[in-house]
C-alpha cells in the first residue's frame, strides 16, 4: 500500500508541474488527460487487490501442506535424476511398467495352471500304461516260467511294473524291475541285488530263448552262456535251450 501512495503521489506531482507547463505550451494538456486516467486505474486495480486479498482464506496448515509437497517433490526430482517438471511424466511411465509387470506375472499364473494341468493328464496316462504292462506282466505267464526254469526248480521270476509320479519324464513315469526269488519261502527281490553269477547266466539264457522265439531268427549262437553253471542246474537250463530249434 505504501507503494500505491508513493505511485499516486508521484503522479498528482507531475499533474501539477504539467499544468505548469500547459500553461505555457497548450500541446502538452493531451499528457494531463493520460497521467488522469492511469491515475484512475492504478486507484481501481488497488482497490480490487486489497478486496481480493481481503477474501482470501491464508490457512496456515494449509500453506504448510503447500510447502511439504513442494518438498517432497523436489527430494523426488532428485531421487530420480529428473527435473519437478517431468515427475508426471514419470510417473505414468512407472505405472505402465508396473501394468505389464502385472500382466507377465498374470501370464506365468495361466502357463503354470496349463502346464500342471497337461502333467496331472500325463500322470493319468501314465498310470493307466503302467496297469496295463503291468496286467501284461502277469498274463504272460510262459515267459515267467522260461525265467522260473532257468533258476532252478524252486526259483521264481517276476517283472514288476509300478507308477512312480516323481520320476515323470518323456519316457514315462514306469519304474520296471526283475525280481528273482533263488531258495523256497525267499521273498522276491530286485535281480540286481540278490542273483550270483550264475544265476545271472540262467537268466540271460532264458531272456535269448524267449526272445529267439518271439523273432524269427536263422541261427541262434549261445555264447559262454554256461558261465557260473554246473551240476545238477544245468538240467533245468539245457531243455530251454534245446527246444528253441
Amino acid at each position: 500500500m505504501d507503494e500505491q501512495h508513493n505511485m499516486l503521489s508521484q503522479l498528482y506531482t507531475t499533474k501539477h508541474l504539467l499544468l505548469d507547463l500547459i500553461g505555457m505550451d497548450e500541446k502538452l494538456s493531451g499528457l494531463l488527460d493520460m497521467l488522469e486516467e492511469a491515475s484512475i486505474q492504478i486507484s481501481e486495480a488497488s482497490d480490487e487487490l486489497r478486496h481480493y486479498a481481503d477474501r482470501m482464506d491464508l490457512d496456515p496448515n494449509r500453506l504448510h501442506e503447500l510447502e511439504q509437497r513442494l518438498s517432497r517433490q523436489i527430494s523426488l526430482a532428485r531421487k530420480h535424476h529428473v527435473s519437478p517438471e517431468e515427475l508426471p511424466g514419470l510417473h505414468q511411465q512407472l505405472l505402465d511398467e508396473q501394468q505389464l509387470l502385472s500382466q507377465q506375472a498374470s501370464d506365468q499364473q495361466h502357463l503354470s495352471e496349463a502346464v500342471n494341468c497337461i502333467i496331472n493328464r500325463h500322470w493319468r496316462w501314465q498310470n493307466s500304461c503302467t496297469e496295463a504292462a503291468a496286467l501284461c506282466g502277469r498274463v504272460n505267464y510262459p515267459d515267467h516260467r522260461e525265467h522260473e526254469c532257468a533258476l532252478d526248480a524252486h526259483g521264481k521270476f517276476n517283472i514288476d511294473v509300478r507308477f512312480e509320479p516323481e520320476y515323470l519324464s518323456s519316457e514315462g513315469a514306469s519304474r520296471v524291475e526283475f525280481c528273482v526269488s533263488t531258495n523256497p519261502g525267499q521273498p522276491l527281490q530286485p535281480l540286481a541285488k540278490v542273483a550270483s553269477g550264475g544265476e545271472l547266466s540262467r537268466i540271460a539264457l532264458a531272456i535269448q530263448v524267449i526272445t529267439a522265439r518271439k523273432m524269427e531268427t536263422p541261427a541262434l549262437i549261445f555264447d559262454e552262456v554256461d558261465v557260473g553253471i554246473s551240476g545238477p542246474t544245468g538240467r533245468h537250463c539245457w531243455p530251454p535251450a534245446a527246444s528253441v530249434g
